[in-house]
């Protein structure tokens, strides 16, 4: 009787010890990367806020700090904007006039040059100086070593005496730099009178601005919180007699523990 044909089993499509290339694994991996993402935004929203109550505190405090500096600024701006815009247009005037005058051009100039020809003066007495120093080695390598040194001691007496010829001629160019330089005022004193009174006008507005640029440096985004402190000297002595320091933090939720307009606000 002839054996019954047994069914072919199932070989499978790969070898013995290779990987199955044929089953997709990408709803494993989107799961996994899912919760990664999940845990990772977690820790970062436990590690910077709810583990750190005093970053809730300090925003609030740099909010209100800069509304205050932001309300200050808008009435300040109110007020002056009439002023502030006067003042730039004679300013403009005034260096469109300076701009397209010869003399103040040349006088300018003038000013540049002196300014480099004196420069040149304090160069050339530094490389001397440089020189003098060199001298005083060799003068003194040679006393130690118990050689003659009369020529390095000339030769630094020398250099010593070229490093002084250069203070009469530099103060002399300074003095012509700064009557160059007063002319040179002269002719800008109603722009520099201009400038001076838009200063001290926008002096105060100027100011809040940094202030307000100080608790909000970034569009969208606050000034960073900061553990503060204050260490306390002295506090006690421990069994070695040696003194012991303690750390205040206090201040850190209570940031704004001296300014009275925080009185009736919430406390941490």
């Amino acid at each position: 009787m002839a054996e019954e044909e047994k069914p072919e089993e199932n070989k499978p499509e790969f070898k013995e010890g290779e990987f199955d290339e044929h089953t997709s694994y990408s709803f494993l991996f989107f799961l996994i990367a899912g919760a990664t993402l999940f845990v990772t935004l977690w820790a970062f929203w436990d590690d910077e806020y709810s583990r750190r109550g005093y970053k809730t505190y300090q925003e609030a405090f740099f909010k209100e700090q800069y509304a205050i500096a932001e309300t200050e600024w808008k009435n300040i701006n109110k007020e002056i904007a009439s002023t502030e815009n006067e003042i730039n247009i004679k300013l403009e005037e005034e260096q469109n006039k300076l701009g397209d005058n010869d003399s103040y051009l040349d006088l300018v100039e003038e000013v540049r040059l002196k300014q480099i020809a004196l420069d040149e003066k304090k160069e050339q007495k530094k490389f001397a100086g440089s020189r003098v120093d060199e001298a005083y080695y060799y003068y003194k390598k040679a006393m130690h070593e118990g050689e003659n040194y009369d020529v390095e001691k000339a030769t630094l007496h020398s250099l010593e005496d070229a490093v002084k010829g250069f203070d009469p001629v530099i103060a002399e160019k300074q003095k012509i730099l700064q009557e160059a330089e007063n002319r040179l005022l002269k002719v800008k004193a109603n722009q520099l009178n201009l400038e001076k009174q838009l200063a001290d006008l926008t002096r105060k507005k100027t100011q809040l601005e940094l202030t307000m640029d100080y608790y909000k440096p970034f569009p969208f985004f606050w000034r960073p919180a900061e553990i503060l402190q204050t260490v306390i000297p002295g506090f006690g002595v421990n069994s070695f007699k040696e003194i012991i320091y303690r750390v205040d933090r206090c201040m850190t939720c209570h940031i704004s523990y001296q300014d009275e307009h925080y009185k009736d606000f919430e406390q941490p």
